[in-house]
């Protein structure tokens, strides 16, 4: 299919409208890697496409916070919202318990290298 400005701005003008993109092209009768392609071809374009995409992720991430300061957000919600912001803080931590058998002494060198701490196996 060709590319016109008028079935661009169409597309960009229903992504702004809150639709995905699929339901963007199906409405203006474009294969969506039609569309890819083009945006691929025109980086102007994918410019102003990424740009609708970061607006939503920003008022996602303003109504998250919202209903955390709220207090109606679930402990899911604040989970998530912890874990994403502020990662070196909120991420999830994993603790390796080594067994004395051959293989320990290789096992605690790549613990010590990975800067993780080995915890003694319980008996």
């Amino acid at each position: 299919m060709k590319k016109t400005q008028k079935r661009v701005s169409s597309i960009l003008a229903d992504l702004r409208g809150g639709h995905s993109l699929l339901s963007c092209c199906k409405a203006a009768n474009i294969d969506p890697h039609t569309f890819y392609n083009w945006m691929e071809q025109d980086p102007k374009l994918k410019a102003e496409v990424n740009a609708v995409r970061d607006s939503r992720h920003l008022l996602v991430e303003e109504t998250v916070y919202g209903r955390i300061i709220s207090g109606k957000a679930s402990p899911a919600e604040i989970i998530f919202y912890l874990k994403n912001r502020a990662p070196e803080r909120w991420k999830d931590k994993q603790r390796v318990e080594i067994e004395d058998n051959s293989a320990s002494a290789a096992l605690r060198e790549l613990l010590r290298r990975s800067g993780e701490p080995a915890v003694p196996a319980t008996k």
